[in-house]
């Protein structure tokens, strides 16, 4: 099977290495040069009730060089941008399906995480819209609740999904964080190349949800949430975060939004 293709780009000790070994489960480090972690593949299974694929991560560091500052980040970052855009890599950016990109808050000021914010935005709308996107900050020394949330604010009038590392298990409307909200997006993405689990997996899990919700429906409230109860809170949240966004980005947000929930139907 060809394998889909996900870009994981940002600074020095802001998780690439972390993310890729999650998913991959290759935690080799004897062959990740010390100089920089431009250009290394990890390749990931993924094998849920509806299909199977493989993902090449591919990493991306800028500058290419260490040891780097935020100064040296940001240029090396524009300088990468420029070739990223042009002719010569229009067939990489066809055969994405997502970029992760990633970022250390403790070497970034505010104005900073602006300036990059908005090159990576710029990156984003270089690449198809059925691509999905994801910011994810290192969870190094956590940051205070005011910043991440200011964070996440600035990804969301983006359309870009923002993640903490260091968040774990599920927020109040069931959401899942942290790197299991980065692995639930790579488990719900259309993905480019895939193979169809076999028709009687699918017809099994399928009746199972519907067994599952009818259930729901049916008994009293026993003061748990049903599921159909859940998808209306998502809903009802996501129309909020869509509401603070700019109008060309809502479009492509609502549909991440609509893949995520095709896995509770």
């Amino acid at each position: 099977m060809i394998p889909n293709n996900v870009l994981v780009i940002g600074p020095p000790n802001s998780g690439k290495i972390r993310i890729a070994q999650c998913f991959s489960k290759d935690v080799d480090t004897t062959s990740i040069p010390k100089e920089s972690h431009s250009g290394l593949i990890y390749r990931c299974e993924l094998n849920t009730k509806y299909y199977k694929t493989s993902v090449n991560l591919l990493i991306e560091e800028c500058p290419e060089e260490r040891p780097s500052d935020t100064d040296k980040f940001i240029e090396g970052l524009n300088q990468w941008y420029k070739g990223f855009v042009s002719e010569e890599y229009v067939e990489l950016r066809k055969a994405l399906d997502g970029v992760i990109f990633t970022m250390n808050s403790n070497s970034v000021s505010v104005s900073d995480w602006e300036m990059i914010m908005d090159q990576y935005t710029r990156i984003k709308e270089s690449l198809d819209e059925r691509i999905f996107s994801v910011v994810m900050v290192a969870a190094l020394d956590a940051p205070n609740d005011a910043l991440l949330e200011q964070y996440e604010d600035g990804c969301i009038q983006r359309g870009i999904e923002f993640v903490y590392e260091g968040h774990e298990g599920t927020n109040e409307y069931k959401e899942k964080l942290g790197m299991e909200r980065i692995k639930e997006i790579l488990q719900t993405h259309t993905w480019s190349q895939t193979t169809s689990s076999t028709s009687e997996e699918y017809d099994k899990h399928k009746l199972d949800r519907i067994d599952n919700m009818t259930k729901g429906l049916l008994q009293p409230d026993d003061g748990e949430e049903m599921p159909l109860d859940k998808i209306m809170e998502k809903l009802r949240l996501e129309k909020s975060k869509v509401e603070k966004m700019k109008p060309e980005n809502k479009e492509s947000y609502v549909k991440s939004v609509i893949e995520d929930l095709l896995q509770f139907i």
